[in-house]
């Protein structure tokens, strides 16, 4: 398994925090090198991106070029629908949506309130701070809007 990132050491970091036995850690700016995204691509079986959402297709691009699996951990945006007929053509499988939510969402949620409790902090009364201000917070029109008709 190869660990990405476009900064410097953050992988290898990541790999010894984590103890993460059979990794590589590779320091790629994903957006910028297509040369060296399409080489990395090409060298194994299945890509799992982690990036934000907007950059999928950039990537999938490759994937689908090098004839490889993709997996994602983001909802499917009008960018990554717009391949599925590219990917279908070359018999590769693209799976959106994968293995984060609500996991990820909910352990990191565990650890910023072990992290609380470790500092003598109240999390219940944190929790209910952040839902007062998320009440108080004025509504986008969009919002609204969605209000009204249901």
């Amino acid at each position: 398994m190869t660990v990405v990132s476009s900064v410097e050491n953050e992988a290898a970091k990541m790999i010894s925090q984590y103890n993460f036995e059979n990794c590589t850690p590779v320091v790629l700016d994903c957006i910028n090198d297509n040369e060296g995204l399409s080489s990395l691509i090409s060298s194994h079986d299945l890509t799992i991106s982690l990036l934000p959402y907007v950059f999928h297709p950039h990537v999938c691009e490759k994937v689908i070029s090098a004839g490889k699996q993709m997996v994602t951990a983001s909802y499917l945006s009008d960018g990554m629908a717009a391949l599925d007929e590219k990917a279908k053509a070359a018999g590769i499988t693209v799976m959106n949506e994968v293995g984060v939510d609500p996991g990820i969402d909910h352990m990191l949620a565990m650890e910023l309130f072990d992290e609380l409790k470790d500092n003598g902090e109240d999390v219940q009364e944190r929790l209910e701070l952040l839902k007062i201000q998320s009440e108080a917070k004025p509504k986008t029109r969009s919002e609204a809007s969605r209000q009204k008709n249901f």
